[in-house]
């Protein structure tokens, strides 16, 4: 299953149902990207251009290793996006907004996670990559 979970105590960031589309050139992946911050969640429909999708879990490794402060996500649809930033300590901020369909709903986050669910993130996003 195309599913990939950062997830710390009641927070969560999840990437699932990863498609990519070898025919479209800039917008061929698409993902759901499902958020929980405290007691609020959404989901947002993305779009994402498969090269871009591979930088990003690129730079969450070189975040991972302490090479990396910042790392963003940004949907090339309705500009949903998150932002990763890494303080010295292994601490990481998760921080962004992601919209609904038809941008009708949004959803405004931010939450920390520790360096160390980071690692197994990073493997479920790469295995998605290549299936």
């Amino acid at each position: 299953m195309s599913i990939a979970k950062l997830i710390y105590e009641d927070n969560y960031l999840i990437i699932k149902n990863f498609t990519f589309h070898q025919n479209d050139i800039y917008y061929n992946t698409s993902f759901d990207l499902k958020i929980r911050s405290g007691s609020f969640s959404g989901v947002a429909p993305c779009e994402y251009d498969i090269e871009e999708f591979r930088r990003f879990v690129r730079e969450l490794l070189e975040m991972y290793n302490f090479n990396k402060q910042i790392v963003m996500l940004n949907d090339i649809c309705y500009g949903s996006n998150v932002k990763f930033e890494a303080d010295k300590t292994g601490h990481i901020n998760v921080s962004g907004e992601i919209f609904g369909k038809a941008m009708e709903h949004s959803l405004k986050f931010s939450f920390m996670v520790d360096q160390s669910v980071l690692n197994q993130f990073i493997s479920e996003l790469q295995d998605i990559i290549d299936m």
